[in-house]
Order: C-alpha cells, then sequence, then structure tokens
C-alpha cells in the first residue's frame, strides 16, 4: 500500500526534527528501520528517505510544500499516517491524500482526503 499525502507547511522542519519525526513514523507504524534515514538537499529543497524492511518512506519539501510517501507491503493503518503528517509536519492545506494498494495488474486509488476528516 502508497499512502501519498502532500500540503502546505508552516515552516520546514528542521533536519533533526525530520530525522526524529521520520524515526517516530516507522515506529508508529510498526516497521522495521534499514539503516538511518538519509537526507539530500539540493536546490530545488529538501528530501529524507528511510528504507524500512518491508519498503520505504520518502519526504519532500519544495519551499513550503511537502510531498509524502509511505509504501509497504506489510499492512498498516493509513488513517493514522494521514493524521501523524498532518499534526507533525504542521499541515495546515492538504492538496492529496490517496491510498494506492498495488497488485500484480496495477494499482487502484481507494481513498482521497474528501473522506478522511
Amino acid at each position: 500500500m502508497h499512502v501519498l499525502i502532500d500540503g502546505t507547511v508552516e515552516r520546514q522542519l528542521s533536519v533533526c526534527e525530520l530525522i526524529e519525526t521520520i524515526g517516530d513514523l516507522v515506529e508508529l507504524i510498526g516497521m522495521t528501520p534499514i539503516d538511518e534515514p538519509k537526507i539530500d538537499w539540493d536546490d530545488g529543497g529538501l528530501s529524507a528517505y528511510q528504507l524500512i524492511k518491508e519498503s520505504h518512506i520518502a519526504m519532500h519539501y519544495i519551499g513550503k510544500e511537502i510531498r509524502s510517501d509511505v509504501f509497504s507491503c506489510k499492512d498498516f493503518d493509513p488513517a493514522a499516517v494521514y493524521h501523524f503528517i498532518k499534526e507533525r509536519f504542521i499541515v495546515t492545506e492538504v492538496t492529496r491524500y490517496e491510498i494506492i494498494l498495488r497488485d500484480f495488474d496495477g494499482h487502484i486509488p481507494i481513498e482521497t482526503k474528501d473522506n478522511i476528516d
């Protein structure tokens, strides 16, 4: 399952806050981290990646916009991820919330931001 959440944030988290938040998210969804989160800066913004035994977590900041992808073959609670990201990243407006179930034939979006709050 992919949980995709994009939005406008009040402010960017510091690198230390971002690393702590990713660790807390891994714990929240009951996954197993592989190594430490990777942080990358470039002209476009800040990206953070956490490989997990079950797949990955990726966050990208561009100005005051955040794009996040939590993907795992193992089940987890997408609503908990939505509320966690909205609170911890201080998301003032969610522009995309999508859950995508993947199978061998492609993907099927099953939920959007219109029916989560």
